[in-house]
């Protein structure tokens, strides 16, 4: 196996007619793709379908099928990509299981952001080898020291070394934390950054710290995601010091545009902060009182299943236990906001007075853990 195959999901032996590579991780979606075509050969004929938005006659499933069940006039094989496996699956729904039936030799890849593991067809797929998931890897957030290091085990941090020796580069631990720290764990973004890297190093492997910090720029998803989970334990001083490195360096809306004004920025945290606290004590709530999964779904409006696992690592986080008083802070910083009081000196009292709710929690914990 390669350093790069290391990084991610593998294939099983024998390709299966149907594969799904289920996901939020493209840069192993688009590596497990390539040895999929590898392995049929040369000869092989590539049909890819439409994506979203575009022409949507090749998504018809009579066409997919036929396509399926015949060979190639002159030999080889048929790979059909479906790089929108998600609008397939949303617009056949079950009919698309006459195509795990089809034994012509050919192969139906369907790249897919979620897919329900607990119907037939994923189930089925299960069973034959071609479900694959393709999860981003875990970003072990609570596992940052206050020096912003990642520990050694951390899969995000074995997975960006694994990117690094794929593309030649000598990156040290403590610069591919900071590395992460920047791109988060999107791995694909990750791989652009170290074929920026390898460009400009121009034959050297060495990849230090002051590389990273002049040519990476901070992923602002990921900022957002990281200040969150420092309030919420109530590590004030990181909370403090990435919230300046987002007023310097600007982050993006829910919309995902950029956003470089101080008002716009307090708006987006605060907004942000509230809804997950929000979620979160909704979700708490309902498993209090012992709710189905199905159900807590349905009220939460989750149409992703997988966001139940990390709604469920993040319940017991410390603010989240003091979620009434977090809103109540956050609703006076709102009132505050929109008024003409300047938002600079908003966000660092809000900030300071989530993380003391969130220590006084913590420490009340421990009280009663002792008693």
């Amino acid at each position: 196996m390669t350093a790069r195959e290391a990084a991610g999901p593998a294939l099983p032996a024998a390709l299966p007619p149907v594969i799904a590579l289920v996901g939020d991780e493209e840069r192993a979606k688009e590596r497990l793709l390539a040895q999929i075509l590898e392995r049929a050969g040369r000869e092989a004929s590539v049909i890819s379908l439409a994506a979203e938005g575009a022409e949507r006659a090749d998504l018809e499933l009579p066409r997919l099928l036929a396509d399926l069940a015949s060979r190639p006039l002159f030999g080889g094989l048929k790979v059909i990509v479906a790089r929108d496996g998600d609008a397939l699956w949303k617009r056949h729904g079950k009919a698309l299981e006459a195509a795990l039936k089809i034994a012509a030799g050919n192969h139906l890849v369907l790249l897919m952001r979620s897919l329900d593991l607990r119907v037939r067809f994923a189930n089925e797929l299960k069973k034959s080898g071609g479900l694959i998931k393709c999860p981003r890897p875990r970003a072990d957030a609570a596992a940052f020291d206050g020096q912003g290091a990642l520990p050694a085990a951390s899969e995000l941090l074995q997975a960006v070394l694994a990117e690094a020796r794929a593309h030649g580069l000598n990156l040290a631990p403590r610069a591919a934390a900071e590395l992460a720290g920047r791109t988060g764990n999107d791995l694909m973004l990750v791989a652009r950054e170290m074929e920026k890297l390898s460009l400009y190093l121009a034959g050297r492997s060495e990849v230090t710290l002051e590389h990273i910090a002049a040519l990476v720029p901070r992923s602002a998803a990921w900022d957002q995601f990281q200040l969150f989970q420092e309030v919420a334990v109530g590590d004030t001083r990181a909370a403090l010091l990435r919230l300046c490195g987002m007023l310097r360096e600007g982050t993006t809306d829910r919309g995902g545009r950029r956003v470089n004004d101080a008002r716009g920025i307090a708006s987006g945290l605060a907004a942000l902060l509230h809804q997950r606290i929000r979620l979160l004590a909704r979700y708490r709530s309902l498993k209090a009182a012992r709710c189905p999964e199905e159900e807590v779904q349905r009220r939460l409006a989750i149409r992703n299943p997988g966001q139940l696992y990390y709604l469920g690592k993040e319940v017991e986080l410390p603010l989240v236990r003091r979620a009434h008083a977090a809103v109540r802070v956050l609703a006076e910083a709102d009132r505050a906001l929109k008024s003409s009081e300047p938002p600079e000196t908003l966000l660092e009292p809000l900030i300071v007075r989530l993380c003391a709710l969130a220590a006084q929690e913590r420490a009340r914990a421990r009280r009663g853990a002792r008693s």
